[in-house]
This record gives structure tokens, sequence and C-alpha cells, in this order.
């Protein structure tokens, strides 16, 4: 699968021509990358502006003042806002950051899996507010560290002796526990411990599906993130035909509402105002009907408040 900075038409990547393009392929994709790759250019204010909806949705992940100050920072990026870095930041985002673990410094203080991955998406994060070399990059990576954050909250890691035994093998918890390890396995075969090897293989397999369920999780974190990016950013290979008569003062008046407070549960009765206005664009009206997030910079209010 090719990175999002390959070059893409209305049939599919040039490089590697896949996936074909199509808008079913647009709206059923959940990888976040590949999609990107579809949407591509994106400004980098949409970029910030879907980073800056991400870390709204995890919000609890950021206990500390000097996380919530970088977020702080991006919602005002996003919102076109010139304001300084927090104070701080530029030392620790000029660490070189590895792709697979954050970098050690003020935002990093324990080898803490879970600390580990919101100190690198909040590292990323303000990387990202401050105007990084490939802002889309940034925030692709962002995501993947704030849906990984998320995942550690609900899934923190846990040892092979923590999952639950049958009461008649609970006395063989620590033997099994030491199979885990090459040198115990072969102690366990050695004795040919029945029990004990039972205890390890339930052990073994609870261990696998609280990892298989994690792994569920981000992908579930993943798509919700895609439906973030579709919400701002509107199918690439068609342009969407906004009549201007259907900026009626009940419509705009309603866009105007959600743009300034940020709440865009009313969306569903935009879709009636333009309807009633006659818009009749499946799209448009599928996309304000649709089960899916919606945030500032959301394509439908974009149109109708003419900042398309």
């Amino acid at each position: 699968m090719c990175e999002f900075e390959y070059a893409w038409d209305d049939q599919g990547c040039r490089h590697c021509g896949f996936p074909e393009k199509g808008r079913a392929n647009w709206e059923r994709c959940r990888q976040l990358h590949t999609l990107a790759g579809m949407a591509a250019p994106v400004r980098d204010r949409t970029w910030l502006r879907f980073l800056a909806a991400g870390c709204r949705r995890v919000k609890h992940l950021f206990a500390e003042p000097r996380h919530r100050a970088v977020v702080a920072w991006l919602d005002a990026r996003a919102a076109g806002i010139d304001q300084a870095a927090p104070p701080d930041f530029d030392a620790v985002a000029l660490r070189a950051a590895s792709p697979r673990a954050a970098p050690p410094g003020p935002f990093n203080h324990t080898p803490d899996p879970f600390r580990a991955s919101v100190a690198r998406a909040v590292l990323l994060t303000g990387e990202a507010a401050g105007g990084a070399a490939d802002v889309g990059r940034t925030a692709l990576e962002a995501a993947r560290a704030l849906a990984e954050s998320d995942g550690w909250t609900r899934f923190p890691p846990r040892a092979l002796d923590s999952f639950p035994l049958p009461p008649e093998l609970e006395r063989y918890r620590v033997d099994a526990a030491t199979l885990a390890g090459a040198e115990g396995r072969r102690r366990g075969r050695s004795r040919r411990d029945d029990s004990v090897a039972r205890a390890f293989r339930i052990l073994q397999a609870s261990s696998e599906n609280y990892q298989r369920d994690r792994a569920d999780h981000l992908r579930r974190e993943t798509a919700v993130y895609c439906d973030l990016l579709r919400d701002l950013v509107a199918y690439p290979f068609e342009p969407v035909g906004f009549d201007p008569s259907w900026r009626t003062t009940a419509v705009v008046g309603l866009a105007t509402g959600m743009d300034v407070s940020g709440d865009f549960s009313p969306i569903p009765v935009l879709a009636d105002a333009l309807e009633d206005a006659g818009c009749a664009d499946d799209h448009v009206l599928a996309h304000c009907r649709g089960d899916v997030p919606h945030a500032h910079g959301c394509w439908v209010v974009e149109h109708v408040l003419g900042r398309d």
C-alpha cells in the first residue's frame, strides 16, 4: 500500500494502481493513510482541524496542564489564530522522534506505553500546530498516536499471570507463567506436568484474546478518524455543485450557529432546511443525515458559509 504522498488520479494510485478509485471506495475506506492519499492535496488548516477534532474526542488523555496547553495551541491555530507556542515546547519539539517510541524529555517521564504514546501524540500535535514541514503526515501520525493512547487506557498492559484460571488450576499459576520463557518451556516439557501445561495454555489464550481485542479497538478508532477526515474533505473526484440559492436565511443561520458553537447535533435539521431550499443533492443530504462525527470545517457547513 502506498503512502499518502504518492500521486493519485480518478482511477487509482499512479504509483501502484491500488485501490481503484470510486465513491464507494472513498466511503468504505478504513485505512487512514490510504484515505489521505485519495483526498490529497489537503490544506494545512484542514489537517489542523482534523487533528483538533481528534484531540477533542480523547480529551481525557490530556491530564497534565502542559499537554492541555499544547492542545489549546492547536485549537487556536486550527481556528486561524496566530498564537505563540506554549513555554518549553520548542525544546521538546526539536528532539528527534522515533516512529515507534516517544522521545525522551519533559513530555515523557516513564517507559509506560500509555504515557509514551500520549507523549508522542502531544509532541506531534505541537509540531503540526507549529507548522511542520509536512503537516498532513504529522497530523496522521498524531492521530495514530491518539488512537493507540486511547487503546492503552482501555486495554492496559497485563502480565501473563494476571489472567483468570479455573479454581482447580490456580495452584499452578506461578509455574504456568514461567512457561512463557524458553527455559521454562523446556522445564515444562521435561517434567510433563499436564496441569501446568493446561494452565499455561489458558493464560496464553487469554493474553492473545486480550491483544486481539486491543487491535480491534485500534481498528475501530482508526475508522472514526477516517470518518472525521471525510467530514472535512468532500469526495475529491467530483466537484460539489452547491447552488447559491440554497443559502436561505434558515440554512445560513443553522450553519453559522454550528460553526460558532461547535455543536453539530442540529446538522440533520440543516439537511431539512437545505431540502426546503431546493437542494436535491443526495450526497449533501446524506452527509448531514449520516451517523458520522462532525467537526469544525465540515465540508457542507463550509459550502453553506461560502468558504468552500
